[in-house]
């Protein structure tokens, strides 16, 4: 089985093309984080090891055991919280495109101004995007891609049709534990 852990301002569907390769010869799954896409908005249960705990509920719920886990920018948070709680149970763990929250040189990162947006978040940034999402994802998006000048389509133009009928693209509160720094997972501290 393979899990794939979705990123910041995208859900399951951004890995449609993957999987669908990867479909060929594994089980893949590919869940919405808590908050986003289509999964359920609880009021709480938003850090790492809950989510971690989420995923493995899956696995086991589709009676697998051990996985392949790759994930991208904040999905790599939860993927790492999930091979520090199941070590036993993970085969290969592939984190792309970020650095891991509390693994060095995560200070170092946050100090620079090209990531601006890791330390944007809570009641205030909230208020100051409220109702202008647009603009202030364009930005992100704009800063990361491969090529600034052409311009941006929205992001609905390239998600594929959604897998198992789910439909949209979601966005976590910007002042959720998700976004936030988090500290350092160790062995002892994940079980």
């Amino acid at each position: 089985m393979v899990v794939l852990i979705h990123g910041y301002a995208e859900n399951s569907d951004s890995w449609a093309p993957l999987a669908a390769d990867l479909m060929k010869d594994h089980t893949v799954v590919v869940p919405d984080l808590r908050g986003i896409g289509k999964s359920s908005k609880p009021e709480s249960g938003y850090d790492e090891k809950t989510q971690a705990k989420d995923i493995r509920a899956v696995v086991t719920g589709l009676e697998y055991d051990k996985t392949f886990v790759v994930a991208h920018d904040i999905g790599n948070a939860v993927a790492y919280a999930y091979a520090a709680m199941y070590s036993d149970k993970v085969e290969r763990l592939v984190v792309l495109d970020a650095p891991i929250p509390g693994i060095e040189p995560w200070n170092e990162i946050l100090l620079d101004p090209r990531v601006w947006h890791f330390n944007f978040h809570g009641p205030d940034a909230e208020r100051l995007v409220a109702g202008r999402e647009r603009i202030y994802l364009d930005r992100i998006w704009n800063d990361f891609t491969g090529d600034p000048p052409s311009p941006m389509r929205p992001p609905e133009t390239f998600l594929r049709p959604p897998m198992r009928g789910r439909v949209g693209c979601g966005l976590g509160s910007l002042s959720s534990p998700l976004f936030l720094r988090t500290p350092r997972i160790t062995k002892s501290s994940s079980r």
